[in-house]
């Protein structure tokens, strides 16, 4: 479940990537908006990976990337019902750049406690790959999407319905507390005493 839910990372993060210039140019904005676009969402990635570190500390990493992906939804869903403009616009950017990296510390938390932290280095490379062909899917589906119908449309209405999906494939069935979660990740290297 948490390596599907990041092949949906991949999928947002690839798709905004290549496609936001030509999301941008067919909105009828000045095509100079993209490179600030992508320079503000980078910012804005420090500034919510900071703060997902603090929200780990507090809660269940299943929450904390549930939320994330909730978040982008609602990000998406802005977008498409507010007017295209400028400040619409730099908003998306501050709302999915806070969200880009802040994934990989809950997802990589998941799996250790999963699976333990033997592991954890095959896993996360499983867990990359299930990103990479996301991101694959993302950018190949955004450009496919685009020529077929003229417009972005499609593909935001797909992409809020992945990333609402992947909330629900991480949500917690069990809630733990940070520190019962740590000690879970850990047993399995210390042995049974723990």
């Amino acid at each position: 479940r948490v390596a599907l839910s990041f092949g949906v990372c991949g999928f947002h993060i690839a798709f905004l990537t290549v496609h936001m210039p030509g999301v941008i140019e067919r909105c009828g904005l000045p095509a100079s908006l993209a490179g600030a676009w992508i320079g503000i969402a980078g910012a804005a990635n420090v500034v919510g990976s900071l703060a997902v570190g603090l929200a780990m500390r507090r809660h269940d990493a299943g929450v904390v990337l549930a939320s994330i992906y909730l978040l982008r939804a609602i990000g998406i869903a802005a977008l498409l019902l507010l007017p295209p403009t400028p400040a619409v616009l730099i908003g998306f950017a501050v709302a999915m750049g806070s969200t880009h990296m802040g994934t990989l510390p809950p997802t990589s938390q998941l799996v250790a406690g999963q699976y333990g932290l033997a592991r954890l280095g095959t896993l996360m490379g499983v867990v990359m790959l299930m990103h990479q062909i996301g991101s694959f899917a993302g950018i190949w589906l955004g450009g496919w999407a685009a020529q077929a119908t003229g417009s972005d449309h499609l593909l935001w209405r797909v992409d809020i319905a992945l990333a609402l999906c992947s909330a629900a494939l991480v949500w917690p069935r069990r809630v733990q507390r940070p520190a019962t979660a740590a000690v879970t990740a850990i047993r399995p290297i210390l042995g049974s005493g723990a």
